[in-house]
């Protein structure tokens, strides 16, 4: 039954509607289109127990003031940028990893074919974005809304 139900919703069918937690992925989904994070995009939605919207979010560099950057203000966003500053500082590690063990004639792309199995690869810590789900409390806070 899931997999009509799917379609039904994906191809609009008319008598069919979404449930609250539908909609609300679906909010979420949305509002992560408009993230311009090079390695992935996130969205969030935090709704009441109405499943009213009270707020969305999306990992995108925060600005100072508040809120963050849109395709309006590219400057500050790594897409703008031309690169993922968490890429950036992992390939740093990598660099002061091959001089601690003396292996500088090793190319980049040999150190990442080695050092994919460790984990190091896949940290998401360095990014400058916020995450989704932090800017949606945060635009809570800035409106003055509250989940009750």
């Amino acid at each position: 039954m899931k997999i009509p139900r799917f379609l039904g919703l994906v191809f609009g069918c008319p008598t069919m509607t979404p449930t609250p937690e539908e909609q609300a992925i679906f909010m979420a989904y949305s509002a992560s289109l408009r993230s311009g994070d090079l390695s992935r995009q996130v969205g969030a939605a935090i709704v009441d127990s109405y499943a009213d919207l009270i707020s969305v979010g999306c990992n995108e560099v925060p600005k100072f003031g508040g809120g963050q950057y849109g395709p309006e203000e590219g400057n500050g966003r790594d897409i703008s940028r031309k690169y993922d500053s968490n890429e950036q500082e992992k390939n740093e590690m990598i660099g002061k990893i091959l001089k601690a063990f003396a292996k500088e004639d090793l190319t980049l792309e040999e150190a990442h074919t080695i050092l994919k199995p460790t984990g190091l690869l896949d940290i998401t810590e360095f990014g400058r974005p916020v995450h989704a789900e932090m800017e949606a409390v945060l635009a809570c806070a800035r409106m003055g809304r509250s989940g009750s």
